[in-house]
């Protein structure tokens, strides 16, 4: 009864004026009327509640792992090599030794250097005297520059050989020498005896 009073007296428009303060705020913008309105018209409605956000989708299933790849063979032991100094067998020279030799050293099984040897040695050292190898006391054999053995000859400090005695050399007229079996050296001059030959020599 009061709304039509209302209208009838002040109007529509005056009347939508007057309720609008009645309407109370809610939450989202939604808004309730304290008061009904006219039945020929009222406040617009408030928009209706936002809806739910749509649940996620569900995560595709993982790829399966790819197989791993067979491992590699297992390398072979190598072969060949060694761990020495030379070639087993192998022989080197080193220098010179007695006798004209050479010294030399042979790599041994194992790849290393064995001691040294002198080897290609001659017969004797140069400078080296035999006397035992001539029968005459006052010669000897001699060791050449090449390692071998000359001749029988006059020893180192002798004058003359022996010859068993019968060595000499004259001196003067009819004058005459020996040779000593142990000094190796003349003995003073003497005369020829008158059965000597060495008259019709010296």
């Amino acid at each position: 009864m009061y709304q039509r009073m209302l209208k009838s007296t002040l109007g529509t428009s005056t009347l939508i004026t007057l309720l609008l303060p009645l309407v109370v705020a809610c939450s989202d913008d939604t808004y309730i009327a304290t008061n009904e309105l006219p039945e020929d018209g009222g406040v617009a409605g408030g928009g209706g509640f936002a809806g739910n956000a749509g649940a996620a989708g569900a995560a595709g299933v993982a790829g399966t792992a790819g197989v791993a790849g067979v491992a590699g063979g297992t390398a072979g032991a190598g072969t060949g090599g060694s761990t020495g100094v030379c070639t087993p067998g192998e022989t080197k020279d080193v220098g010179s030794c007695a006798n004209c030799g050479t010294k030399r050293q042979k790599c041994d099984a194992n790849g290393q250097w064995g001691a040294e040897t002198c080897e290609g040695q001659g017969a004797c050292n140069p400078g080296d005297e035999d006397k035992a190898a001539c029968s005459d006391p006052c010669q000897a054999k001699k060791c050449q520059n090449d390692c071998t053995w000359s001749a029988c000859g006059l020893k180192t400090g002798a004058k003359c050989k022996y010859n068993s005695g019968t060595e000499f050399q004259c001196c003067g007229t009819d004058m005459w020498q020996f040779c000593s079996s142990t000094a190796c050296d003349w003995f003073p001059c003497s005369p020829c005896g008158a059965s000597s030959g060495c008259q019709n020599s010296c």
